[in-house]
């Protein structure tokens, strides 16, 4: 006879459990909807985030394109130098087209200011409290303090000096102690920037500090064009003359000098850079300027990448899209905006992307497949190029319209965003309640299932006795 434990079980499978999983399998496809729906939810909210990064990155070119003259971008010009080593040259949208020459006679250097030659170990001498003295550069002068107490050796109190120089701030001058042999040093200032407009000028004042180190300005003239250069004892300036520390180039046959080996102010739209100071007799390098397409295209590409990768996100999640208004009509504006003409430009000016070269392929992913199309128009007049995609009718207009909408805390992305957390929280709720009374119901009918027997042998144990009664009776 069978007792509850062999019809309820030891620990193996029963008749309960396979009806309380019988009875689970009945409800999973309540929990699968809810999951189902649930996971349509975070794919489709995870499409509108990676939506939203994709709008941000041609918000972004939109800005770029919009900033202030960025339409001088599209006149950029490149510059092939015959001596690189010697001279090379940037241009921008207001250089002109053809050659230039220049001849490096002498690279701009800063200035240096330089002591006697002192033994460093003697006596520096009788100086005992505070001194002073004045050094400017550049219309910046500064009065530097220094303490000694009269035990100080030339190479103690001159780093002193080149310490109270080192210690001001945001000052284009270092010092330093230079040790030209064993026993011997020299004070050295020098300045952090280029050319006469940043000479050394100083004073020795009160108690001739300076002086000791042969820096007098009585003797070396430091408001003079033409100062006194220092020799291998003698203090004084590296160059004596002020002018010297300038650039010197012969450009197109005309002297020019400047304070620095940069030149952005000789001819409009050009930038010279000086590298290295021809031989008297070398001739000068010839330095050709034509249309940059290259840069141009590369100014472009990051606005065409943009595009591409918002469109090729809605064109790869088909089923978002059409299931979705405003991913679809995304869609659609961006696949025919290539094709929209640009009014309002000039006649003869290119209205249509196709015309400068910018093509879609089959995926509608626009690429700049003809160059030589773009290199007629900017070598005809750049502004043409600019007009296509910054006028009020181009294609940047015409793209921030379509974005618009999408963009920003009031913007249809995040406000679909917000819905579908909702939505999602909303399903995961949904899911708990119901695995809660699926879970309660399952337990209950185990329950009542335990119930059955329980009273089903009770009943069998005493009809059992009562037959036996029965026959011993």
């Amino acid at each position: 006879m069978s007792d509850i434990n062999s019809l309820l079980g030891g620990g193996n499978q029963t008749q309960t459990d396979l009806l309380v999983q019988s009875y689970l399998q009945t409800q999973q496809p309540k929990l699968n909807r809810i999951q189902n729906k649930k996971s349509e939810l975070e794919a489709k909210n995870s499409f509108f985030t990676a939506l939203n990064t994709r709008i941000n990155s041609i918000v972004t070119q939109i800005d770029t394109f919009q900033a202030n003259d960025f339409d001088k971008k599209f006149g950029v010009k490149k510059v092939a130098s015959t001596g690189a080593e010697y001279v090379t040259a940037t241009a921008d949208g207001d250089a002109s087209v053809g050659t230039n020459t220049v001849k490096v006679n002498r690279l701009a250097s800063s200035d240096s200011l330089v002591s006697s030659r002192v033994n460093s170990a003697d006596d520096f001498g009788s100086f005992s409290g505070t001194f002073e003295f004045t050094v400017e550069v550049n219309g910046d002068s500064r009065t530097l303090s220094v303490e000694l107490d009269d035990s100080e050796t030339y190479q103690q109190a001159m780093q002193k000096i080149a310490d109270a120089v080192n210690a001001e701030d945001d000052f284009k001058l270092s010092a330093s102690v230079v040790k030209d042999t064993s026993t011997t040093a020299r004070l050295s200032f020098n300045t952090s920037e280029l050319g006469e407009d940043n000479k050394i000028i100083f004073s020795n004042g009160a108690g001739n500090l300076l002086a000791n180190i042969g820096l007098d300005e009585g003797v070396l003239n430091p408001n003079s064009t033409t100062r006194v250069a220092f020799d291998t004892n003698n203090a004084g300036y590296r160059k004596a003359n002020t002018a010297d520390l300038n650039s010197e180039a012969e450009i197109n046959g005309i002297t020019v000098t400047r304070s620095s080996n940069n030149l952005e102010d000789v001819i409009d739209g050009f930038k010279f850079i000086l590298n290295k100071v021809h031989d008297s007799a070398d001739e000068a390098e010839t330095l050709s300027t034509e249309i940059d397409v290259d840069g141009v295209a590369s100014i472009i590409q990051p606005l065409l990448d943009a595009y591409n990768s918002a469109l090729a996100l809605v064109n790869n999640n088909k089923s978002i899209r059409r299931g979705d208004a405003s991913a679809n009509s995304l869609y659609s504006s961006l696949r025919s905006l290539p094709s929209t003409k640009v009014n309002g430009l000039d006649s003869g000016a290119p209205d249509y992307l196709t015309v400068i070269g910018i093509k879609p392929d089959s995926s509608g992913n626009l690429k700049l497949s003809n160059k030589d199309a773009l290199k007629e128009f900017l070598e005809d007049d750049p502004q043409k190029i600019a007009d296509i995609f910054t006028s009020p009718d181009g294609f940047i207009s015409k793209l921030e319209n379509i974005v618009s909408s999408l963009k920003g805390d009031d913007g249809i992305i995040k406000s679909k965003k917000q819905s579908l957390v909702q939505q999602i929280e909303s399903y995961d709720k949904r899911y708990d309640q119901l695995k809660l009374r699926i879970d309660s119901q399952a337990n209950n009918l185990r329950k009542q299932y335990e119930n059955i027997l329980s009273t089903y042998l009770t009943a069998q144990t005493q009809y059992s006795s009562f037959s036996q009664f029965s026959t011993g009776f």
